[in-house]
């Protein structure tokens, strides 16, 4: 049985949209549904939805990589690398850093990838073109290479201003509840303890 996680994001997201003019803008960690200070990694068959017309983001200091037959409506920071693995379908801007400086593909995917949407990538670019599309513009540092579908807006490579990473918040001292979360239904912020989500049951995150 397949399984599907859903996650809604809500109006307090911030909306970047397809439009990349606010490069050097300073992001706010309250802009992320999701942010990992390690490795981002998400299964496969996973459901990001927007809230109407607002994108919200996903962000790691690491790596984000993506499973099959993914539907991911969202901006995407990856401060390393970022792998979309195979039949991912994206809405929202692309961003990787690429802070280790890495020769290799900084953005990656197999075959049926399709992005709707911008992306400012620092590296190297591999996109199995097979059954894959990029509807919007790409942007690399000087020396890049592209591999994969044409993108519609074009490809140019030059000096890049990518956004600022958020602030992280003081690491305070956290005690997980003891409630066990399963089913559909809506969390407000508190201490919880395992979630328990399958069968394209929905989990929605009300709150900072």
């Amino acid at each position: 049985m397949q399984k599907k996680l859903t996650l809604l994001l809500l109006p307090i997201l911030c909306l970047i949209n397809y439009d990349l003019k606010a490069q050097n803008q300073q992001l706010l960690i309250k802009d992320f549904v999701l942010y990992s200070t390690k490795d981002l990694k998400l299964s496969d068959q996973i459901i990001v939805l927007p809230n109407g017309s607002t994108l919200g983001n996903l962000g790691s200091n690491k790596n984000i990589s993506f499973k099959k037959e993914s539907n991911i409506n969202a901006n995407i920071y990856g401060r390393e690398t970022i792998d979309l693995d195979k039949s991912i379908t994206l809405k929202g801007n692309l961003f990787v850093y690429n802070i280790l400086n890495d020769k290799k593909d900084v953005l990656k995917g197999d075959k049926d990838i399709k992005i709707t949407g911008n992306a400012l990538i620092n590296g190297n670019i591999t996109l199995t073109s097979s059954g894959s599309s990029f509807v919007g513009s790409i942007r690399q540092s000087i020396g890049s290479t592209y591999t994969g579908p044409t993108p519609t807006l074009g490809r140019t490579t030059g000096s890049l201003t990518l956004p600022i990473f958020p602030n992280l918040p003081i690491n305070n001292s956290f005690t997980a509840g003891s409630t066990t979360v399963t089913g559909t239904q809506t969390l407000t912020p508190g201490n919880y303890g395992d979630v328990i989500i399958s069968n394209g049951q929905t989990l929605t995150l009300n709150g900072v």
